[in-house]
C-alpha cells in the first residue's frame, strides 16, 4: 500500500450483525478490511477526504470537538497514572508492614 485507503470497512461482529447503536469501544472483535464483507460492516471514510464537504462553521465545530476529545484523553491518562501510583503506594505500604 503506497497511500492510505480512501475508505475502509469496520467489521464489528464476526457474524456480520451488530447492535443498532454499537459502541466500537465495547466491541472486542472489531477489525477492518478494504472491502465490505458483512451486512453489518460500517463504512469508514478518511477524515481528510470529507472535511472539505463541511461548511466553515461545521469544520470549526469538528475541530472544537476533536480538541475536547484530546483533552479528555489526556485527563484519562493522567487519572490512570494517578491510580497506578496509588496502587504502587498501597502495595509498598503493605509490603513494609509484613
Amino acid at each position: 500500500m503506497t497511500e492510505p485507503y480512501r475508505k475502509i470497512w469496520l467489521q464489528v461482529e464476526p457474524g456480520g450483525e451488530r447492535p443498532e447503536h454499537a459502541d466500537l469501544w465495547d466491541l472486542a472483535e472489531t477489525t477492518w478490511c478494504q472491502h465490505r464483507l458483512n451486512d453489518g460492516d460500517i463504512e469508514y471514510i478518511r477524515a481528510d477526504l470529507i472535511k472539505p464537504m463541511f461548511s466553515r462553521e461545521q469544520a470549526l465545530e469538528i475541530e472544537r470537538l476533536e480538541a475536547i476529545i484530546v483533552a479528555k484523553d489526556q485527563r484519562i491518562a493522567e487519572l490512570e497514572a494517578q491510580i497506578n501510583r496509588e496502587k504502587y503506594r498501597v502495595r509498598a505500604n503493605r509490603a513494609r508492614k509484613r
